[in-house]
C-alpha cells in the first residue's frame, strides 16, 4: 500500500466471474504460508480458524453458483502489510483462475475509502489508480460485506458453516479438514 495503514477496518475485497470447478483448482494451488498442506484453500481456513483467537477478522469466501461470481473479503482487526504482500500474490494466481472477464479487486476500508485497486484479466494482474469506479465497487462490496452480518455482527465461523450458502462447499471441505488438523496438532 501506498499510504500508511489506517486504523479502521480495512481488507480486500473482491467479485471475481469463475466457475466451482475453478475454484477447486484455485483451492489446490500450492501456498507456501499455509501451515497445512501448503495450499491455498488451508490457508483461508486458517484466516477463518484465527477468528477465534481474533473474533473481529472477517473472512468470507462467498459463491454465487446461479451467476458463477466469487465474492470474496478478507477484513482482519490489523491488515498488516504482510498480509497486503500475501494478497497481492493471491490476486495473481485468482487472475490465472478466473475466466476470460474482465474483474477488479480492492484494498479499501469499511466506510469505503480506496487505497489501493486492481484490474484482474485472465492471467493479468495489474494495479490501478483508484478512481469513481473503484470506489463504486468497493461501496457495492462493503454492502456486500455488512448484508453477511446480522446488526454489523458477523456468526462465528462454526455457525456460519451451518448457513446454507455461507461459504463456497469446496472451501468449506479445506476448513473441516483445517479443523481436524489443528485438532491432531
Amino acid at each position: 500500500m501506498k499510504n500508511a495503514l489506517p486504523a479502521f477496518s480495512t481488507g480486500l475485497f473482491l467479485e471475481l466471474s469463475i466457475d466451482s470447478k475453478s475454484i477447486e483448482n484455485l483451492l489446490m494451488h500450492p501456498f507456501k504460508q499455509a501451515i497445512c498442506e501448503q495450499k491455498l484453500g488451508y490457508y483461508f481456513a486458517e484466516l477463518l480458524y484465527n477468528r477465534k483467537k481474533n473474533p473481529e477478522d472477517i473472512f468470507l469466501f462467498n459463491f454465487d453458483s446461479e451467476n458463477n461470481k466469487l465474492y470474496f473479503a478478507f477484513v482482519p482487526n490489523n491488515f498488516t502489510t504482510e498480509y497486503y504482500t500475501s494478497f497481492s500474490e493471491i490476486l495473481k494466481l485468482f487472475c490465472y483462475y478466473k475466466d476470460s472477464t474482465t474483474d477488479y479487486a480492492v484494498f479499501a476500508s469499511t466506510l469505503p475509502a480506496v487505497y489501493d485497486a486492481m484490474k484482474l484479466d485472465k492471467k493479468k494482474c495489474e494495479m490501478m489508480h483508484a478512481n469513481s469506479n473503484s470506489v463504486d465497487l468497493a461501496t457495492k462490496w462493503v454492502e456486500k460485506y455488512w448484508s453477511l452480518a446480522n446488526k454489523k455482527v458477523f456468526p462465528s465461523a462454526e455457525n456460519a458453516m451451518k448457513i446454507e450458502g455461507y461459504f463456497d462447499k469446496n472451501f468449506q471441505e479445506y476448513y473441516i479438514n483445517f479443523l481436524d488438523f489443528m485438532s491432531d496438532n
